[in-house]
């Protein structure tokens, strides 16, 4: 997740990573306007704090689509930040 964190700070000049995952979330929820997505991404925002402070131990297909979640939400980001910015 200190990846995920770093590379959010990387592009985008957010910084989260000092905060708890609930800071973050909030602060990259206009990266996301894919609300399926955002909430995708919070949930595996929220396993990984289990994992981390609960010591909790997802199995291999949750692990699984964690990433998959991440590498998605990095893929959405990205395609978001090459939109041109409309000046109305």
């Amino acid at each position: 997740m200190e990846i995920f964190r770093t590379y959010i700070l990387e592009r985008t000049g957010i910084s989260s990573l000092q905060q708890t995952s609930n800071d973050l979330v909030e602060k990259i929820k206009p990266l996301m306007a894919d609300e399926a997505k955002y909430d995708s991404l919070l949930q595996v925002l929220h396993l990984c704090d289990f994992v981390k402070f609960a010591k909790y131990h997802p199995d291999d297909s949750e692990a699984a689509s964690a990433f998959e979640v991440i590498e998605g939400s990095i893929n959405y980001i990205e395609s978001e930040l090459k939109k041109p910015v409309n000046k109305s």
